[in-house]
């Protein structure tokens, strides 16, 4: 009898541990339970070739088909990992439309609406605000990092497309500096609004120069202006 009773009482406990696992994540409760995964990029330390068809610039200079055919790196940070470990980084903005005074920013973003952002930095207890490319190259200088260059290439360039802080594109190495190639989003205008690729060179001294832009098929689709 008492041997029936525990094999009951296990078979009771197993009943209701698997009601419970399906009610979990059914109702999707497990965000409350397990820990939250780190903000980073699926393809970290992903290498892979260069995806797309791209045109090159006379600025890419004359190693154009050895970039075409080299093994790129997959942005896995986001775009404030080349800040100094020594200072605490945050990306703000403004209001809505807030970004159409006469005040700095890193870049502007929107089209006729426009949304100003900068970054505020925190060192020795001293917040100093990054508002301009001249003082964001005096944080992030020299420019002798991935990390550095997609900074300084993401944050003063408008429309790119950044999935939860990370850029979606990759790095290459390259003689005097890095190329970075991103995902513009093609927003604003009259247009079908196709994303596509476009690479910048960062050099060490922190210029940045358009290089390459993605030749994208033409589409059916209807064109739609955004203001």
């Amino acid at each position: 009898m008492f041997k029936k009773i525990i094999i009951i009482v296990a078979v009771a406990v197993i009943a209701v541990a698997f009601w419970w696992l399906v009610f979990f994540q059914e109702r999707g409760l497990e965000k409350y339970f397990s820990p939250l995964p780190p903000v980073q990029n699926t393809n970290i330390n992903k290498d892979e070739k260069l995806s797309g068809n791209y045109s090159w610039g006379t600025a890419a200079g004359p190693n154009q088909e050895q970039y075409k055919n080299a093994v790129w790196q997959a942005i896995a940070a986001s775009t404030l990992a080349g800040f100094p470990p020594t200072v605490h980084a945050v990306e703000n903005h403004t209001d809505h439309c807030g970004g159409m005074a006469g005040a700095s920013y890193l870049r502007r973003e929107g089209c006729m609406c426009l949304t100003g952002v900068w970054v505020e930095i925190t060192k020795n207890g001293q917040i100093e605000k990054i508002d301009t490319e001249t003082k964001l190259k005096g944080v992030l200088f020299p420019i002798d990092s991935a990390q550095k260059a997609v900074s300084l290439m993401v944050l003063t360039t408008r429309d790119l497309q950044i999935n939860h802080g990370i850029p979606a594109g990759h790095t290459l190495a390259v003689d005097g500096g890095y190329l970075v190639q991103v995902v513009e989003n093609n927003t604003c205008g009259c247009s079908v609004h196709q994303p596509a690729g476009a690479i910048y060179k960062v050099t060490a001294s922190g210029a940045v120069t358009p290089v390459a832009a993605e030749i994208v098929p033409p589409s059916d689709d209807p064109e739609v202006c955004v203001d």
